[in-house]
């Protein structure tokens, strides 16, 4: 759902400064519509981090769970 979102916001921010009759508030190379990806990335890549950091924890743990079972059962 975010993707589709974000993805209409920048056609339609694209689509509304080719075609404005006046005033281009972000002309062709569209360096606002850049900066404000560029900010969405720079506040985005530090919780996608953590959100796998977390997952390789809980991995880490499953597999040391299943370790220990593996071990009982052998014995």
């Amino acid at each position: 759902m975010y993707l589709i979102t974000s993805g209409s916001a920048v056609i339609t921010w694209i689509i509304l400064n080719v075609t404005a009759w006046k005033n281009h508030w972000d002309p062709y190379p569209f360096i606002l519509l850049n900066l404000m990806l560029s900010f969405q990335a720079a506040y985005t890549a530090p919780i996608v981090m953590m959100s796998q950091n977390r997952a390789g924890d809980i991995d880490r743990k499953r597999a040391q769970q299943d370790l220990d079972c593996d071990l009982q059962a052998f014995l």
